[in-house]
């Protein structure tokens, strides 16, 4: 074996690596990802420092997924846009007890404001169901809004108006953007398994975990991450090649 290695040449070896990172990408890009960047987002009773989540393109397609336990709970985002970019923000719940039940009056109330403007609130009068493929759960679309943005830059707050717990999915921009991160502040990463767990609302076993869509995730989410992770891979095989060759060389 060792001897079948040596005889590879830099060249040989290269296709190697390239047929690795072929297989790789071949591994997890025949799964579309809808929700391209999703993530946990808290709920909160009162504002205090660290609150919130920011957002420094809005127009890259977002999913918060979260629960409000309590009347008066908020969640806040904070978010950048371009010039001639759209702001487009939306809310869903699960298309599935309790929360398909709740009445309008209920329903988490959207409030949209910036430092030159007057708060808008966006009822959730809306009635749209949507089945989210990459996460396979089915959803209700509740409240929607998209205007070409006049301002910079936005608060976008979600008011729990039900004193019995309920899921929501927030919603922010509309590009489907890859390996860049636009994310910052007081959220927590996502796997399958706690989105499977969000939406089945039990304890999932880790087994039942799709650890295909989790390193998708994971190279989405975390790029700087994944990107030094695989470079210290790619390293360590190049490593283990010039090793082996120098202790051959030593040993003849």
């Amino acid at each position: 074996m060792k001897d079948l290695i040596l005889r590879f040449s830099i060249k040989n070896k290269l296709y190697i690596i390239f047929f690795f990172i072929f297989f790789l990408f071949c591994f997890i890009g025949n799964e579309k990802v809808y929700a391209h960047q999703p993530f946990f987002i808290k709920a909160y009773n009162k504002i205090e420092n660290g609150t919130g989540i920011k957002i420094s393109d809005a127009s890259v397609s977002h999913a918060f997924y979260g629960q409000f336990d309590s009347k008066k709970q908020f969640t806040l985002i904070d978010l950048d846009i371009s010039d001639g970019e759209d702001l487009f923000v939306e809310v869903l719940i699960p298309n599935k007890f309790p929360e398909n039940e709740i009445s309008i009056n209920e329903l988490p109330l959207l409030r949209i404001s910036s430092n030159n403007s007057d708060p808008i609130e966006i009822d959730p009068d809306i009635r749209i169901e949507f089945y989210e493929p990459f996460s396979k759960m089915n959803l209700l679309r509740i409240a929607s809004y998209r205007v070409p943005a006049k301002y910079n830059d936005y608060s976008i707050e979600l008011l729990s108006r039900s004193s019995s717990p309920l899921r929501f999915v927030q919603s922010v921009g509309y590009k489907e953007i890859f390996m860049r991160r636009y994310v910052d502040g007081d959220f927590e990463e996502s796997t399958m398994q706690k989105l499977n767990e969000w939406y089945l609302k039990e304890a999932t076993d880790q087994a039942e975990s799709n650890h295909k869509l989790d390193l998708l995730l994971t190279i989405n989410n975390n790029p700087i991450t994944s990107l030094i992770s695989f470079i210290l891979i790619i390293t360590g095989i190049f490593g283990i090649f010039f090793t082996i060759k120098k202790l051959s060389k030593k040993n003849q």
